[in-house]
């Protein structure tokens, strides 16, 4: 238990409480991220995030 850390266990949350906020994300800041459906190989369906590319600096 040397490399304990305690404030990482308090980030650690399960995979339906990360894709919840992700989808969030993409409803309030869809200019910044994107959600695209991805299929695996085996033909089952998930969800991709790309964050979106920055507009050019003028």
């Amino acid at each position: 238990m040397t490399d304990f850390l305690e404030d990482r266990v308090d980030l650690q949350r399960d995979d339906a409480f990360i894709k919840r906020t992700m989808f969030e994300i993409v409803r309030t800041e869809g200019h910044f991220v994107e959600a695209v459906p991805a299929f695996s190989g085996s033909g089952s369906a998930s969800t991709r995030f790309l964050v979106q590319p920055h507009p050019p600096l003028k």
